[in-house]
């Protein structure tokens, strides 16, 4: 098994000895682990680490490309995994949650993707196999059939993982004040569609330390009107005693009240309470 990488191990041989593998190694690992660590950081804070997988990625290629023989692996490999994707996402309306409205109304896309996902890598095998396409072009448009399929996985999984999160939203009324309580849950004013800022209860004195929340207090700096939206303990306190109408949200266990009246509900990232004094 360790021979189908065979152009990986030579890499790795060639430059051990040069400074340039020290570098990719070390930038990979330096950038992926500094941007790993604070809580605050977003995700596209790692697109630094790219440059120096593409940089190795090309020294694979020109190793493989330099060889006569190809592997099964370097062969079949990306073609194949392609072809998996494409049966998994032909299975996902029998499987996962088909009676939702998005695996409805996208039926026939989903399946269309799929086909598309199983045919093309074998037509791709097949001209390459005829020598009609060189084996750097091969690679190529096989990794771009398999990228294409990224986004409307992304949509999928993203549709399955939030379904059923946000169906509290029949409850928000136009007077609705939503209220996140000591977090800030970047996805629900996505999901909501939410046209105006969500309030925020945090002890906004005491926060220093890097977080999310620091984020948050110093966004101020570039728009202060915005002060309003956040919120303290007793300004939420202040809120529930003139009988606003609030739609709390906090982390599961992390909010709690006394009033037999409020609807309260768990989802599986954090808890809803439903303040509708006219409701």
């Amino acid at each position: 098994f360790a021979s189908r990488f065979t152009s990986i191990k030579t890499i790795f041989k060639d430059y051990k000895s040069c400074s340039l593998l020290a570098l990719l190694v070390w930038w990979f690992v330096s950038v992926t682990v500094f941007f790993s660590i604070p809580p605050s950081k977003l995700a596209g804070y790692i697109l630094p680490a790219v440059p120096p997988l593409a940089i190795f990625f090309a020294l694979v290629m020109n190793k493989v490309l330099e060889s006569s023989n190809k592997t099964r692996l370097q062969t079949w490999g990306i073609p194949v995994f392609t072809v998996l994707v494409g049966i998994g996402v032909s299975a996902i309306p029998h499987f996962i949650r088909a009676h939702q409205p998005f695996f409805q109304n996208q039926t026939i896309f989903i399946y269309l993707i799929g086909a598309l996902l199983i045919v093309l890598p074998l037509v791709l095998v097949w001209l390459y196999k005829k020598q009609k396409l060189n084996y750097l072009t091969y690679i190529f448009i096989s990794l771009i059939v398999l990228c294409s399929a990224v986004p409307f996985a992304v949509r999928i999984l993203d549709t399955k993982n939030n379904v059923g999160q946000t169906d509290f939203a029949e409850y928000i009324a136009p007077s609705t004040k939503i209220v996140f309580y000591n977090y800030y849950f970047y996805d629900v004013p996505f999901l909501l569609k939410l046209k105006q800022p969500v309030y925020i209860v945090n002890q906004w004195d005491t926060v220093h330390s890097d977080s999310a929340s620091l984020e948050i207090k110093d966004g101020l700096l570039f728009e202060p009107q915005l002060k309003k939206y956040l919120w303290s303990e007793q300004q939420l306190q202040d809120a529930l005693m003139q009988k606003q109408d609030l739609i709390v949200v906090s982390q599961p266990h992390n909010f709690a009240t006394k009033d037999p009246s409020v609807k309260t509900l768990h989802y599986r990232n954090y808890d809803v309470f439903i303040f509708h004094p006219s409701k």
